[in-house]
């Protein structure tokens, strides 16, 4: 029996005709942003040794890798991430540091049957790996920007948080490991009532500044006024974190992008991978990341090396779906061009001249005309051009679809 023939695994999806040519149009929009402004394309297996993720403290849980064995028995997976390639390659083959990386494939993480989730992503992303100063932060969001900006958004808000601020904040927590991960999931969650209700409960010792500085974690999101606001209540420990973000806030404010940028300092990443800054972008009316990132210099350790790095990735096919939905998007016009066999020449001229001035051109596969006006109708375009030996004439179909 062939009973699964016509279908596809669960999290995985076709991408058909307009909107798989708007995803490469995405995907080779951001490429050449990153590209045209100094960063190296690399390119990694999608195959990968198992190893290559199994990290002490920072890796990936195996359940979220898909494994099997190759033809010696050792373990190998599909590739769940592409950061950690991409630092293997650096920390393998790069001598020259810092340096500027560009990255675009398929990532592969199982979703449960049900959740909707997509197991399979496109995943384009960028890394600085060499320099540990805000220079590396600043360019990556500014370079972000513009690549969402070329993509053809601009509804969206790239979020900035502070892992080390949060970090320390948790480490100086008399509580187990157990504990500080339940207060991590509901400072996460902004779930205001039951942190409350955790720091009565546990009898957390804790300063009162201090729990009243976690209590006012999930509410310490905004403008940038959000920093002077929880200055007045941090130790001096904690201000580095602070200036930080408002320093590298200061200067995409300079190019004029403030408006593309908030501040949560309540957002709560995987503390044992990022390191420092941490950055989600959203889309206005979507409830998903359109990208995510940060500074993540414990990683090179696990290969052997101690090296900064920052980075980020968008997350494709999410992008795909917020402008394919867009109510607003502009469609090419499209021309079918119908055509006299001895005319294929001629054809191929208006064809060509078509593409020049903007249009979507496609050549009918039709003799009878009526068949040719029968499928240029259904299928959304605006304009057939008939070519004869007599004349080449212009005929409206409709609307743009």
């Amino acid at each position: 029996m062939k009973k699964w023939r016509n279908y596809i695994p669960e999290g995985t999806r076709d991408i058909l005709f307009d909107k798989c040519s708007l995803k490469k149009e995405i995907e080779n929009s951001i490429r050449n942003t990153y590209i045209n402004s100094g960063f190296h394309q690399v390119e990694t297996p999608t195959i990968e040794f198992y190893d290559v993720f199994d990290f002490k403290d920072n890796g990936i849980p195996q359940e979220n890798m898909y494994k099997f064995f190759d033809a010696k028995g050792r373990i190998l997976v599909l590739r769940p991430d592409y950061t950690i390639p991409v630092a293997r390659v650096v920390a393998s083959k790069v001598d020259q540091l810092p340096m500027k990386f560009f990255y675009s494939g398929q990532v592969f993480t199982p979703s449960d049957s049900f959740s909707g989730k997509d197991s399979e992503i496109t995943q384009a992303g960028v890394e600085i790996i060499g320099e540990g100063s805000i220079r590396s932060e600043i360019e990556l969001i500014l370079r972000a920007i513009e690549a969402l900006k070329n993509c053809g958004l601009d509804n969206f808000k790239i979020e900035l948080g502070e892992s080390n601020f949060y970090r320390k904040i948790i480490e100086s927590i008399e509580i187990d490991d157990s504990g500080k991960e339940k207060l991590t999931r509901l400072v996460r969650n902004k779930n205001i009532g039951l942190i409350n209700e955790f720091l009565k409960e546990e009898g957390v010792a804790l300063p009162k500044e201090s729990k009243n500085l976690i209590r006012m974690l999930p509410e310490l999101f905004g403008e940038v006024d959000i920093l002077d606001k929880v200055s007045q209540y941090i130790p001096d420990a904690l201000q580095n974190d602070i200036d930080n973000l408002r320093n590298i806030y200061n200067a995409l404010k300079e190019l004029g992008y403030e408006k593309y940028i908030s501040i949560d300092l309540g957002m709560v990443s995987n503390l044992n991978y990022y390191t420092g800054i941490t950055i989600k972008g959203y889309v206005d009316n979507f409830g998903e990341e359109i990208l995510s990132g940060g500074r993540y210099d414990k990683v090179f350790c696990e290969f052997g090396e101690k090296t900064p790095a920052a980075g980020l990735a968008f997350k494709i096919n999410n992008i795909l779906e917020v402008l394919f939905n867009k109510s607003n998007i502009e469609r090419k016009n499209k021309v079918l061009i119908h055509y006299d066999l001895d005319q294929l020449k001629i054809a191929l001229e208006k064809e060509k001249e078509l593409i020049s001035k903007g249009y979507e051109v496609e050549l009918s596969l039709y003799e009878d005309i009526e068949k040719s006006r029968s499928y240029g109708g259904a299928k959304g375009f605006s304009k057939i051009m008939i070519i004869n030996k007599e004349d080449i004439i212009e005929e409206d179909l409709g609307a743009v679809k």
